[in-house]
């Protein structure tokens, strides 16, 4: 595995590629690209004199946007079954998420950032995130409602 900065002319996107968000999904993304910065590479293998992306597709449509130059990425060496495969196991392998822990963390998080600041990059309702952030800290039936 090699870490280089390629650039963007080199990359391509994968015309197999199944995970297609929506315009809110890929607003969140332009968002948190914007606040954060670009701090995942993307994952590509060589293709003749280009890349195709493995993983980061949209993350490249959004640098193109953006007009980056040059991208940091992981190059890996797999044939077209192994790419694809490897492509859906980086879309698809997350773990669930601890509701406690989670209602915790949306708690410190709504102490000092707004909340539309945080809609606008995660995936969530205003609703969901205050019922997420009062659970535990009242009652079923309010907690209930507040959910709904």
């Amino acid at each position: 595995m090699e870490i280089v900065e390629l650039p963007i002319e080199v990359l391509k996107e994968a015309a197999w590629n199944v995970n297609q968000p929506n315009e809110a999904m890929l607003q969140r993304l332009r968002s948190s690209i914007q606040q954060f910065g670009f701090v995942q590479n993307l994952v590509v293998r060589p293709i003749g004199s280009e890349y195709e992306v493995l993983s980061g597709n949209q993350r490249l449509k959004l640098l193109r946007e953006f007009n980056v130059s040059k991208v940091p990425c992981v190059i890996v060496n797999l044939d077209d079954a192994h790419a694809r495969l490897f492509a859906q196991a980086l879309n698809h392998i997350h773990g669930d998420d601890d509701l406690g822990l989670r209602a915790e963390l949306i708690r410190e998080v709504l102490k000092t950032i707004p909340g539309q600041k945080v809609l606008a990059i995660l995936p969530d309702t205003m609703v969901g995130l205050k019922g997420m952030a009062t659970l535990g800290q009242e009652t079923m039936a309010g907690y209930l409602q507040n959910w709904e």
